[in-house]
């Protein structure tokens, strides 16, 4: 798996007031529900929403300082199994394989376009798209 901790910046001179900021579901995308601090907390509250997009919007309470980074939650990737590594051949039926072989499972989160909108009370609604880079995770194991 992999994640993605995402937050707004406010870059200009004054308070960012009503946060938000939304991204386009992707089968293999979704929310950490455990928060940015591993506690349920977000830096501005999930919302309810269309099907399509994941939202997180602030309210009256929450505004963004000039010069201050909030940052909001995480978003996990799952990974796909794309096979195994190092395994023997297979034993012929009759017979019993002795001992253990090394192996390893290979997972990769593929490269993927995610679609974002940032929003800030008497701005202009921002969106563009960041390209999730593709990483991959090995895990050892035994086989018999």
């Amino acid at each position: 798996m992999g994640y993605l901790t995402f937050g707004l910046k406010n870059g200009g001179l004054g308070i960012a007031k009503f946060p938000g900021v939304r991204f386009k579901r992707l089968p293999t995308l979704r929310p950490d529900h455990y928060g940015i601090d591993g506690n349920g907390g977000f830096g501005i509250p999930m919302r309810p929403s269309e099907p399509n997009w994941m939202v997180f919007r602030g309210g009256v309470d929450d505004v963004i300082y000039p010069g201050e980074t909030r940052l909001i939650g995480k978003l996990i990737q799952t990974a796909v199994h794309k096979g195994d590594r190092g395994i023997p051949p297979k034993v012929a039926p009759g017979q019993v394989a002795v001992g253990f072989a090394k192996a390893e499972r290979l997972f990769v989160c593929e490269t993927q376009n995610l679609e974002y909108e940032i929003s800030v009370e008497g701005t202009a609604t921002q969106s563009g798209v960041y390209k999730l880079p593709e990483d991959s995770i090995t895990f050892p194991f035994a086989v018999r």
